[in-house]
């Protein structure tokens, strides 16, 4: 459970601060060169499993908690049970190393409606 639960306890304590971490979390790129172009939106219907996987540090879960929180909005959802989310997390997190080509959007819509 280690590093699962850390991940998760990361989510919830990322999805308090969901509305000032992770929208400028995903609006913002590191260049290792100033004449790098720096990459500033992430399209969520392109976006794989294997991309959200192969995020770095707390950007994989702040885009978990956003794309949580990006569904939850479609779907019209104003109350969270932070169960159900821990729980919906895990299942997509398996899902998402099980099939690293699917897209992540998707595979979360899948999980939770």
């Amino acid at each position: 459970m280690g590093l699962r639960h850390s991940a998760y306890c990361t989510l919830l304590a990322a999805l308090g601060v969901v509305a000032v971490a992770a929208t400028p979390a995903l609006a913002q790129g590191e260049a290792e060169d100033d004449a790098e172009a720096v990459e500033t939106t992430v399209d969520l219907s392109a976006l794989t499993c294997k991309d959200l996987m192969g995020q770095d540090g707390e950007m994989r879960p702040r885009t978990i908690s956003f794309l949580h929180g990006y569904v939850a909005g479609a779907d019209g959802v104003t109350e969270v049970d932070v169960e159900a989310l821990v729980d919906a997390t895990a299942l997509f997190i398996d899902q998402c190393l099980d099939n690293p080509t699917a897209n992540a959007l998707e595979t979360l819509k899948s999980i939770v409606q």
